[in-house]
Protein backbone atom coordinates (compact mmCIF):
# COMPACT_ATOMS: atom_id res chain seq x y z
CA UNK A 1 0.00 0.00 0.00
CA UNK A 2 1.08 3.30 -0.89
CA UNK A 3 -0.02 6.38 1.80
CA UNK A 4 -0.71 9.77 0.47
CA UNK A 5 2.72 12.00 0.76
CA UNK A 6 0.38 15.20 2.26
CA UNK A 7 4.10 17.01 3.10
CA UNK A 8 7.00 17.05 0.43
CA UNK A 9 9.68 14.28 0.78
CA UNK A 10 13.45 14.87 0.06
CA UNK A 11 14.72 12.43 -2.49
CA UNK A 12 18.31 12.69 -0.42
CA UNK A 13 18.37 8.54 1.04
CA UNK A 14 17.55 10.15 4.36
CA UNK A 15 14.29 7.93 5.39
CA UNK A 16 13.80 9.58 8.24
CA UNK A 17 10.85 11.77 6.47
CA UNK A 18 8.87 8.99 5.99
CA UNK A 19 7.71 8.01 9.52
CA UNK A 20 7.00 4.86 11.14
CA UNK A 21 4.88 2.35 9.80
CA UNK A 22 5.48 -1.53 8.98
CA UNK A 23 7.14 -1.85 5.44
CA UNK A 24 6.83 -4.48 3.03
CA UNK A 25 9.75 -6.98 3.36
CA UNK A 26 11.88 -8.64 0.81
CA UNK A 27 13.74 -11.80 2.40
CA UNK A 28 14.82 -15.16 1.70
CA UNK A 29 11.49 -16.34 3.41
CA UNK A 30 8.89 -13.74 1.99
CA UNK A 31 10.90 -13.74 -1.31
CA UNK A 32 9.05 -15.80 -4.32
CA UNK A 33 12.28 -16.53 -6.09
CA UNK A 34 15.49 -17.06 -4.81
CA UNK A 35 17.61 -17.15 -7.08
CA UNK A 36 21.89 -18.77 -6.98
CA UNK A 37 22.14 -18.60 -3.52
CA UNK A 38 19.84 -18.64 -0.22
CA UNK A 39 21.07 -14.88 1.70
CA UNK A 40 20.90 -14.76 5.32
CA UNK A 41 19.05 -11.71 6.49
CA UNK A 42 21.65 -9.28 7.36
CA UNK A 43 23.53 -10.31 3.83
CA UNK A 44 20.64 -9.71 1.64
CA UNK A 45 17.22 -8.44 2.71
CA UNK A 46 15.04 -5.07 1.80
CA UNK A 47 12.21 -3.42 3.84
CA UNK A 48 9.88 -1.19 1.47
CA UNK A 49 8.08 1.82 2.38
CA UNK A 50 5.65 3.87 -1.04
CA UNK A 51 3.95 7.13 -1.26
CA UNK A 52 2.23 8.84 -3.83
CA UNK A 53 0.66 12.44 -4.97
CA UNK A 54 -1.08 13.95 -7.70
CA UNK A 55 2.27 14.26 -9.46
CA UNK A 56 4.17 10.86 -8.50
CA UNK A 57 5.12 7.67 -6.75
CA UNK A 58 8.00 7.67 -4.33
CA UNK A 59 9.64 4.76 -2.50
CA UNK A 60 12.13 3.93 0.35
CA UNK A 61 14.14 1.14 0.83
CA UNK A 62 16.35 -0.11 3.48
CA UNK A 63 18.57 -2.90 2.68
CA UNK A 64 20.74 -5.27 5.03
CA UNK A 65 23.65 -5.40 3.30
CA UNK A 66 27.08 -6.48 4.49
CA UNK A 67 29.47 -6.00 2.25
CA UNK A 68 28.30 -3.15 -0.62
CA UNK A 69 30.19 -3.66 -3.84
CA UNK A 70 29.88 -1.61 -7.04
CA UNK A 71 32.62 -2.71 -9.42
CA UNK A 72 30.60 -3.78 -12.87
CA UNK A 73 29.27 -1.63 -15.76
CA UNK A 74 25.97 -3.69 -15.44
CA UNK A 75 23.82 -2.75 -12.91
CA UNK A 76 22.70 -5.91 -12.37
CA UNK A 77 26.00 -7.45 -11.28
CA UNK A 78 26.38 -4.96 -8.38
CA UNK A 79 24.05 -4.78 -5.25
CA UNK A 80 21.36 -3.28 -6.65
CA UNK A 81 17.14 -3.00 -6.04
CA UNK A 82 14.60 -3.01 -8.63
CA UNK A 83 11.27 -1.39 -8.84
CA UNK A 84 9.19 -3.34 -11.03
CA UNK A 85 5.60 -1.13 -12.31
CA UNK A 86 2.97 -2.35 -14.43
CA UNK A 87 0.80 0.83 -14.60
CA UNK A 88 -2.18 0.14 -16.19
CA UNK A 89 -2.03 -3.53 -13.78
CA UNK A 90 -2.90 -5.49 -16.97
CA UNK A 91 -0.36 -8.03 -16.82
CA UNK A 92 1.04 -7.39 -20.27
CA UNK A 93 4.83 -6.94 -20.47
CA UNK A 94 6.46 -4.67 -22.98
CA UNK A 95 4.18 -1.89 -23.07
CA UNK A 96 4.57 1.77 -22.25
CA UNK A 97 3.20 1.41 -18.89
CA UNK A 98 6.14 -1.26 -18.11
CA UNK A 99 9.03 -0.47 -16.00
CA UNK A 100 12.08 -2.00 -14.10
CA UNK A 101 13.83 0.94 -12.20
CA UNK A 102 16.94 -0.19 -10.74
CA UNK A 103 18.87 2.16 -8.38
CA UNK A 104 22.38 0.64 -7.02
CA UNK A 105 23.87 1.64 -3.97
CA UNK A 106 26.34 3.99 -5.55
CA UNK A 107 23.13 5.55 -7.29
CA UNK A 108 23.30 4.60 -10.87
CA UNK A 109 19.81 4.18 -12.29
CA UNK A 110 18.48 2.74 -15.43
CA UNK A 111 15.41 1.18 -16.75
CA UNK A 112 15.68 -2.14 -17.33
CA UNK A 113 19.36 -2.15 -16.37
CA UNK A 114 20.43 0.09 -19.51
CA UNK A 115 17.93 2.53 -20.97
CA UNK A 116 18.50 6.06 -18.88
CA UNK A 117 15.99 7.92 -16.86
CA UNK A 118 16.64 11.62 -16.41
CA UNK A 119 12.77 11.63 -15.67
CA UNK A 120 13.22 9.37 -12.06
CA UNK A 121 14.63 10.80 -9.25
CA UNK A 122 16.99 8.71 -7.03
CA UNK A 123 19.74 8.91 -4.10
CA UNK A 124 21.54 6.31 -1.82
CA UNK A 125 23.56 6.40 1.01
CA UNK A 126 25.72 3.67 3.13
CA UNK A 127 24.21 3.14 6.60
CA UNK A 128 25.51 1.05 9.47
CA UNK A 129 24.74 -2.54 8.00
CA UNK A 130 23.83 -1.87 4.34
CA UNK A 131 22.17 1.08 2.45
CA UNK A 132 19.21 3.37 1.97
CA UNK A 133 17.78 4.80 -1.13
CA UNK A 134 14.39 6.83 -1.80
CA UNK A 135 13.54 7.10 -5.65
CA UNK A 136 10.52 9.70 -7.16
CA UNK A 137 8.88 8.38 -10.07
CA UNK A 138 6.71 10.56 -12.31
CA UNK A 139 3.56 9.77 -13.47
CA UNK A 140 4.23 11.32 -16.68
CA UNK A 141 6.64 8.47 -17.08
CA UNK A 142 5.15 5.87 -16.08
CA UNK A 143 2.36 5.89 -18.44
CA UNK A 144 -0.49 4.35 -16.49
CA UNK A 145 -3.10 7.24 -15.67
CA UNK A 146 -2.26 9.74 -13.23
CA UNK A 147 -2.45 8.83 -9.82
CA UNK A 148 -5.71 8.63 -7.72
CA UNK A 149 -6.78 7.37 -4.05
CA UNK A 150 -7.82 3.59 -5.25
CA UNK A 151 -5.62 2.94 -8.24
CA UNK A 152 -3.82 -0.22 -8.11
CA UNK A 153 -0.60 -0.63 -10.56
CA UNK A 154 1.19 -4.24 -10.56
CA UNK A 155 4.25 -3.99 -8.96
CA UNK A 156 7.43 -6.31 -7.77
CA UNK A 157 10.57 -5.42 -5.83
CA UNK A 158 13.51 -7.17 -6.71
CA UNK A 159 17.28 -7.14 -4.70
CA UNK A 160 20.65 -8.50 -6.43
CA UNK A 161 23.03 -8.65 -4.12
CA UNK A 162 27.08 -8.89 -4.78
CA UNK A 163 29.64 -9.83 -2.31
CA UNK A 164 32.78 -10.63 -4.07
CA UNK A 165 33.35 -8.39 -7.34
CA UNK A 166 32.49 -9.75 -11.05
CA UNK A 167 29.00 -10.98 -10.52
CA UNK A 168 25.98 -10.76 -8.26
CA UNK A 169 25.50 -13.76 -5.85
CA UNK A 170 22.28 -13.70 -4.76
CA UNK A 171 18.77 -11.92 -6.55
CA UNK A 172 14.93 -11.99 -4.45
CA UNK A 173 12.06 -11.44 -6.55
CA UNK A 174 9.00 -10.48 -4.12
CA UNK A 175 6.11 -11.69 -6.46
CA UNK A 176 6.99 -13.65 -9.42
CA UNK A 177 10.25 -14.60 -11.27
CA UNK A 178 10.47 -12.09 -13.43
CA UNK A 179 10.40 -8.36 -12.74
CA UNK A 180 11.52 -7.20 -16.76
CA UNK A 181 8.54 -9.41 -18.72
CA UNK A 182 7.01 -11.00 -15.39
CA UNK A 183 3.97 -8.31 -14.82
CA UNK A 184 1.19 -10.95 -15.02
CA UNK A 185 2.65 -12.61 -11.55
CA UNK A 186 3.27 -9.25 -9.93
CA UNK A 187 1.88 -8.54 -6.55
CA UNK A 188 -0.88 -4.91 -6.02
CA UNK A 189 0.49 -1.79 -5.25
CA UNK A 190 -2.49 0.40 -4.20
CA UNK A 191 -2.69 4.00 -3.29
CA UNK A 192 -4.44 4.83 -0.50
CA UNK A 193 -6.00 7.44 1.00
CA UNK A 194 -4.35 7.46 4.32
CA UNK A 195 -1.73 10.12 4.81
CA UNK A 196 1.88 9.21 5.52
CA UNK A 197 2.31 8.81 9.59
CA UNK A 198 3.84 11.69 11.50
Amino acid sequence: MARLADRPLAIDGDLSDWGVRPPVVLDKDSADTVARAVPEIADSSADLWAAWDGQALYFAVHVRDDAIVEDSTDVWRDDEIELAIDGANDGLPAGSDDHQITVNADGRKTDFGTLPVPQVMAAARPVAGGWDVEVMIPASFLQGGMPVAGKRMGFSLGLHDDDDGDDWDSYLIWEGDNNASGSGWFGLLRLSSAPLPP
